[in-house]
């Protein structure tokens, strides 16, 4: 007959380091994963190909802005409706005098549930609002060109998702002068207003300006805490090593 051997057996130092630093990898992630939710980014791209009307006539040929500003919203199933969206953003384009320039300005804002994740007690929330516009025209040498003519930056802080209100004073927040989107040339290499144009230059009115608009929103629980948690997850990853360490030497 055989005893048995009831005693427990320790598992090999290797194991122990390595169930640990399984652990501290898991932990690490998860603090990161509650640090993201503290701050969500959305937007909108949307191309259009007619920022200008151009009125000819007698040969002369005069413009005017399609476009007086842009809105964006964020639908969710509790607001579900444009009407009554759970965030909406108001910008406009205030043209020049010559009506060849223009300055990007927010002017409303709404949040009435936001994407990001708000712990701090007071329901406070931070949000950043980025735009940029790129045009593509063709140039009389017809060579295609693509730049960005305009970016801006507006940032609306301790916004109180307790009682959201429609914001209108920011701040004097604008951006600006932009050029606008460049007009191309025609087949001929010639613009609509020289002489001579036979591309698109006839009388009556047509459309020219092809762009790009690109609006990013990103929220952030006003407080502290991602910071904190960041910090967390950064030392926690830094002191991995040690800590698998010390646990294969506890179990030696």
């Amino acid at each position: 007959m055989h005893r048995s051997d009831r005693r427990a057996h320790a598992l090999p130092s290797e194991a122990v380091g390595a169930l640990v630093g399984v652990a501290v990898d898991l932990v690490k992630a998860k603090i990161e994963g509650e640090a993201r939710k503290l701050e969500r980014q959305y937007g909108q791209v949307d191309y259009r190909s007619d920022f200008w009307s151009l009125q000819a006539t007698n040969g002369q040929v005069t413009l005017r802005q399609n476009y007086d500003g842009f809105t964006l919203y964020r639908l969710t199933e509790r607001f579900s409706t444009a009407t009554n969206p759970a965030m909406e953003l108001v910008c406009s384009f205030q043209p020049s005098d010559s009506k060849r320039m223009f300055i990007i300005s927010p002017t409303s804002f709404v949040l009435r549930q936001a994407k990001a994740k708000v712990i701090n007690t007071a329901g406070k929330i931070d949000v950043t609002v980025n735009i940029a516009v790129d045009a593509m025209w063709i140039n009389e040498k017809r060579v295609a060109h693509q730049e960005r003519i305009a970016f801006s930056s507006f940032d609306i802080t301790d916004y109180d998702l307790s009682n959201p209100q429609p914001l209108t004073d920011f701040k004097g927040q604008k951006a600006g002068w932009f050029p606008g989107v460049p007009i191309s040339a025609g087949p001929d290499g010639k613009y609509p207003w020289e002489a001579g144009a036979n591309s698109r230059t006839r009388e009556g009115q047509f459309k020219e300006g092809c762009f790009k608009l690109t609006v990013l929103v990103t929220e952030k629980d006003a407080s502290k805490a991602k910071a904190h948690l960041e910090k967390a997850a950064k030392f926690l990853g830094d002191q991995k090593s040690s800590l698998v360490e010390k646990a294969k030497e506890a179990t030696e």
